[in-house]
């Protein structure tokens, strides 16, 4: 009836095999990701983009795919302002920190979104839309990025995290 999606970060050829699968199947996905001290939540419904549509990795190097992950599914970059160690992040060898407190909200954030889907209660957002919370800063943030990774601001800040992860990697 519904797909949560608890695979690891960097799974992406999994996902992709996942989230086909579903959609084929008119599954619903919820999907929670912690970042930071907060968390984000992304639902795909069978009539809306596809994870292909939404994240655009397809015709882009592999290497690419982790920013480029990060931007769809948190365009707000909430957490962006207090990373004390930037350099702590490492797509490259796939190590990204979280904390138990923001794996505690994307479990909550995760629930709240299937119990709506499952019950066809409540309001759904569905991608293009997502949904970002930051317990540290205290901030909820409700992004709509029509066209997903392909929308100019995202493009800009995929643009930003790749210049900021090179400039932590010096």
């Amino acid at each position: 009836d519904l797909y949560v999606d608890g695979l690891d970060y960097f799974a992406f050829p999994a996902r992709k095999l996942v989230y086909d699968a579903c959609r084929a199947r008119r599954i619903p996905i919820t999907f929670a990701v912690p970042l930071g001290m907060g968390a984000a939540v992304l639902n795909f419904l069978p009539d809306g983009p596809s994870f292909d549509d939404y994240f655009c990795l397809d015709g882009h190097p592999e290497h690419e795919w982790p920013a480029r992950f990060l931007v769809g599914l948190a365009p707000a970059l909430l957490h962006r302002g207090y990373l004390a160690y930037p350099e702590i992040v490492d797509f490259a060898t796939q190590r990204v920190p979280s904390t138990g407190l923001a794996c505690q909200l994307c479990a909550g954030m995760a629930g709240t979104e299937a119990l709506k889907i499952l019950l066809g209660r409540g309001k759904v957002r569905a991608v293009p839309r997502s949904t970002q919370f930051d317990a540290y800063t205290g901030t909820l943030k409700h992004v709509v990025r029509r066209g997903g990774n392909r929308h100019p601001l995202n493009r800009l800040a995929i643009a930003y995290v790749n210049w900021r992860l090179a400039r932590a990697a010096r």
